[in-house]
C-alpha cells in the first residue's frame, strides 16, 4: 500500500461576497506549490487550523492582498 502524499493547502468554504455572493457555500483548496492536473479526481483534506472568517472586501485587489497573507500564515 502506498503512503499518500501530504501537502499544505488553503481551504474556504464561502459564498463569495466581494465577487457575487451565491446562495449556497462552496468549498474551494489551493494547494501550495502544487501543478498538477487533479481536476475530477478525489482528494482527501484534513483541517488542522483555521486562520479568519469569511469577509467582504471592497475591492478585488483587497481580496487578492488578504488571500496573499493567509497564505503567509501557512508558511510560518
Amino acid at each position: 500500500m502506498t503512503r499518500p502524499e501530504t501537502f499544505v493547502s488553503q481551504q474556504m468554504t464561502h459564498r463569495k461576497p466581494t465577487l457575487n455572493n451565491i446562495p449556497e457555500p462552496v468549498a474551494e483548496i489551493h494547494i501550495l506549490n502544487f501543478t498538477r492536473e487533479i481536476y475530477n479526481l478525489e482528494i482527501k483534506a484534513d483541517i488542522i487550523n483555521r486562520i479568519r472568517s469569511e469577509e467582504k472586501f471592497s475591492s478585488l485587489e483587497e481580496l487578492k492582498n488578504q488571500i496573499e497573507k493567509d497564505i503567509q500564515c501557512l508558511k510560518l
